[in-house]
């Protein structure tokens, strides 16, 4: 006849230590989001122009928000978001422009790098040079190598 083994109460313990041990672990790359129902209501109305294949199905802006510094100065927020299944490595540009439609500054000196991972959302921030800036123009494409 087989005799049963008692667990002993430091056996209980350390087993309980090692699934919550293992439970934490597990859960480090997760996290709960909490937001406002329809927190984005005033998206604004734009349109894209596709011209380069790689970023094509890529990423994509899902919407634009623009918005006044306390001081007047424009500043607009896209939200993108990685359809792929691997990182997307970009670089961003804002143009902006006067009332006149004419361009101020040189702004394409200055491309911003980022990365996005898998499947994520981000933003693409801009704030406007001057107050003068009344219109922008966003361009994205893969870094430079």
């Amino acid at each position: 006849m087989r005799r049963l083994r008692r667990t002993t109460p430091t056996a209980l313990v350390l087993a309980a230590s090692g699934l919550l041990i293992a439970a934490h672990l597990g859960g480090c790359n997760s996290s709960n989001v909490y937001e406002t129902t329809n927190a984005r209501p005033n998206a604004i109305e734009f349109d894209s122009k596709i011209s380069n294949p790689f970023l094509k199905g890529r990423l994509d802006v899902t919407s634009c928000y623009v918005g006044q510094t306390p001081d007047g100065v424009l500043r607009v927020q896209c939200n993108i978001q990685n359809k792929s299944g691997g990182n997307a490595q970009y670089m961003y540009a804002f143009t902006w422009f006067d009332s006149s439609g004419l361009k101020i500054g040189n702004n394409h000196d200055f491309w911003t790098r980022r990365e996005l991972n898998a499947g994520a959302s981000g933003e693409v921030p801009g704030l406007a040079p001057t107050k003068n800036a009344v219109d922008w123009r966003l361009e994205i494409r893969p870094w430079d190598k």
